[in-house]
């Protein structure tokens, strides 16, 4: 029995999966044909296999099948090409002999006897044949390697499942055809770059796609559409089941002694490397000649009910198991606002921030962008907005002619015997310097630590113009410097805690508990059990 071969025509790519549609022609008998069609590939989901025929033909008895289980000898075209490879190594070891004898031959010195004009003549032909024998094994060696690279394509295909059915054909011709399947082994993921001349300029991203696919098929001049989502494993509505309240039946303390929790490390702000190296070209070049990006035509974008889909203009060339294929798929700008922002407990350096409403942001964005400052590669960044808050900031790099200095000034502890307490005074300074020829606002974050426990108070003792948020602990100032000039903080602060405990700093929440700032009682929740105020997560 015959297969009928089929080639992909389109594909619908989402995160992770994708939608084949092959499309083929099968020749039909009036009545009733068993045939054979060719396509699946190993990681097709056979559930999700449909068949598209004009209305003159219809089928049932549809399954699949491995060929090579069942297939007779004579119908593999696999055992062709192995017995011709055969032939061909047979033939080779014979010429490797002929060369071999032409050589040994050659070795007068063993003969008792030599005629000299058979010696004339026999070293006259040897180089001829000898090089014409080792001519004909390397043209016989090529034509083997390339069979045995379409021998091993073949059995690949053999190993594939095939569909089988019965179809019903009003008439007999040749009929056109579809098949559609899901196949897991394909996936893209979303590509950014964010582009900005600087300040009083609009953001620009450009979203772009890297399409990869191991199915082990190349996809050769296909219809792509990206779909910014995933099929659903189930559809169903989840279930709101009932909520139960009790009185809680306090466990017994099995344990004694203080109880230690480690310390989450403290997450370091991520610089960036700026780039200061441009492509070189040819002088003559330079001067001549008008450079532009070369970018794939943008993508059609369609927002489905569920989902985006981005429609590609152009067909596709989609490589089996390579890193990758790269399209261009939407290009939008958001307005911005440019601020330089410094954090001096983590990093002594100032940097170029564009700040964004989220609400401009399409909800999907997520994932690695690459920055372009003046057209200047500045880095990668993440972004991962969180949709509940108003603005996203975006880093643009550091700025080298701020500096910044922070230290500690000042640190004594105390205790009150009489009061039974312990205090801690920490006081810290920070050295701002514009180095720059123009006016600079720099926006500045510190901190100090937040109370979870209403026996440790917090107090801040010296500070000028800060606004202390005393629900995080952060404190910020906006600070004008003038071209060549530095300015100086000041931040002071006092801890007393009972002199019979042990203070522990974690960046950690302890279980999420928090002190309501109305009544001082401890919040594990959203709203205060006693006044009932509402108590923001502590990011």
């Amino acid at each position: 029995m015959s297969i009928n071969n089929t080639a992909i025509k389109e594909v619908q790519v989402y995160r992770h999966g994708a939608e084949i549609t092959r499309k083929g022609t099968i020749t039909l008998e009036e009545g009733r044909n068993r045939v054979r069609i060719a396509g699946l590939s190993e990681n097709a989901d056979a559930n999700t296999l449909k068949l598209f025929f004009p209305e003159s033909v219809s089928g049932n008895n549809i399954h699949t099948i491995n060929p090579a289980m069942d297939l007779q000898d004579e119908e593999k075209e696999s055992d062709d090409i192995k017995q011709k490879i055969e032939f061909l190594t047979k033939e080779i070891e014979i010429l490797n002999e002929q060369q071999q004898l032409w050589k040994t031959n050659g070795n007068f010195q063993k003969l008792n006897s030599v005629d000299m004009k058979d010696m004339e003549s026999y070293i006259e032909k040897m180089p001829e044949r000898v090089m014409e024998i080792t001519r004909k094994i390397a043209e016989l060696n090529k034509e083997k390697k390339q069979l045995e690279k379409k021998l091993n394509k073949i059995l690949e295909q053999e190993r594939k499942p095939v569909i089988e059915a019965d179809f019903y054909a009003e008439k007999a011709g040749t009929y056109p055809f579809r098949m559609q399947y899901h196949d897991y082994a394909a996936s893209w993921n979303p590509v950014y770059e964010v582009h900005t001349e600087g300040k009083g300029e609009d953001l620009e991203f450009r979203l772009r796609a890297n399409i990869t696919q191991t199915t082990n098929e190349d996809w050769k001049d296909v219809q792509i559409s990206l779909f910014t989502g995933n099929p659903s494993i189930s559809n169903d509505l989840p279930i709101l089941n009932p909520l139960y309240l009790n009185i809680r039946q306090e466990a017994p303390n099995l344990f004694t002694g203080s109880s230690r929790s480690m310390a989450a490390p403290m997450m370091m702000a991520s610089s960036m490397a700026m780039s200061d190296s441009a492509p070189m070209f040819e002088e003559d070049m330079e001067e001549t000649a008008q450079f532009k990006r070369i970018e794939t035509p943008q993508a059609e974008v369609n927002d489905n009910d569920t989902m985006t889909e981005y429609a590609l203009t152009q067909k596709q060339d989609i490589l089996s198991g390579n890193e990758g294929t790269i399209v261009d798929l939407h290009t939008f700008t958001i307005p911005a606002d440019y601020k330089l922002i410094a954090i001096p407990k983590m990093d002594n350096h100032a940097y170029l921030c564009a700040e964004i409403k989220t609400e401009d942001l399409p909800v999907m964005i997520r994932g690695t962008a690459s920055v372009y400052l003046n057209n200047a590669y500045a880095g990668n960044i993440q972004i991962s907005p969180n949709m509940t808050q108003e603005s996203f900031r975006i880093s643009l790099g550091k700025d080298e002619k701020i500096q910044i200095q922070r230290k500690e000034v000042m640190k004594k502890n105390a205790s009150a015997f009489i009061r039974n307490q312990k205090t801690r005074e920490q006081e810290y300074e920070i050295i701002l310097s514009n180095k720059k020829q123009e006016e600079v606002t720099i926006h500045v974050f510190d901190q100090v630590p937040v109370s979870q426990d209403k026996t440790i108070i917090v107090e801040i003792v010296k500070m000028v113009q800060g606004d202390w948020d005393k629900l995080t602990g952060k404190i910020a100032w906006e600070i004008t410097l003038q071209p060549n000039t530095s300015k100086s903080i000041q931040l002071g602060y006092r801890t007393t805690w009972p002199k019979d405990k042990n203070l522990q700093e974690s960046r950690i929440p302890s279980l999420l508990r928090r002190v309501c700032p109305i009544c001082g009682s401890i919040v594990y929740g959203k709203f205060c059990p006693e006044c009932g105020a509402q108590i923001d997560i502590i990011q």
